[in-house]
């Protein structure tokens, strides 16, 4: 048998193995005008979270790789005293029960990872949070200058280990995704924003929020979801077979 005869079967069997094997998709979490503020009255300033987990190769057994896009939204939602700029200075989050997170790697706005992390006022309520991701040590102070401003982007990574062995990146995401969505107490998310301006904010301000809503704030429809590379690759693969087959039978 000629090997030219086994080539579709094989490209058409590669093409489904790897539209089997697409990593977990990523989810978003607002912080804005449905988080709840340190402030009288929320300062408008508000950031987008965009959450991916992938598995660690296998020489990592037992741990799953946290990628996390932060950007800062101030200005894109009007809500609160209406801000459009700021300075995002950190986040928190908390671990689900029993994990814990390591492997830091940050970018030049978010450089710093902190552990058992103090958030006034809101640690009084739910306890230090787990991890703390930001532009300094002195987490709910210090120097805002060279913090995220409104419409940049930050790019950071860790892993996360403790979880049932066996556990799925998939999995796991969709157990985060599900914890930040119920707010609950015990796992939450927060944010800090230093120089605070636009709208009716009164000067310089600042702000922390704390919990908030799954998804984009601003809620666009015309947001197309980009597939996944190997996901293109596949169908890149099905489409060549069924064109060689089509050229066969002219």
């Amino acid at each position: 048998m000629k090997i030219t005869a086994l080539l579709p079967a094989a490209v058409g069997s590669l093409a489904i193995a790897l539209l089997s094997s697409v990593p977990a998709q990523a989810f978003t979490f607002s912080l804005g005008q449905g988080s709840q503020s340190s402030n009288s009255s929320a300062t408008g300033a508000s950031a987008l979270l965009t959450f991916n987990f992938s598995d660690v190769p296998s020489s990592t057994p037992n741990a799953i790789k946290v990628d996390l896009e932060i950007k800062n939204t101030t200005g894109s939602v009007n809500f609160g005293d209406g801000a459009t700029t700021s300075k995002l200075t950190g986040i928190a989050l908390d671990l689900l029960p029993g994990l814990t997170a390591s492997s830091f790697a940050g970018d030049k706005y978010f450089d710093t990872f902190l552990t058992n992390v103090r958030f006034t006022p809101f640690s009084n309520s739910v306890g230090n949070f787990s991890i703390g991701i930001a532009d300094n040590n002195n987490f709910e102070g210090g120097n805002a200058n060279d913090a995220l401003p409104e419409g940049a982007t930050a790019q950071i990574s860790f892993v996360v280990t403790g979880f049932v062995p066996g556990k799925t990146a998939a999995e796991l995401e969709a157990e985060f995704l599900s914890a930040y969505s119920n707010n609950n107490d015990r796992v939450d998310i927060a944010a800090r924003f230093q120089q605070v301006r636009g709208g009716t904010v009164r000067g310089e301000g600042s702000d922390k929020l704390l919990g908030g809503t799954p998804g984009d704030d601003d809620d666009d429809d015309d947001e197309v979801t980009v597939p996944e590379p190997t996901t293109v690759l596949g169908l890149s693969l099905i489409g060549g077979v069924f064109a060689a087959r089509r050229r066969k039978l002219r």
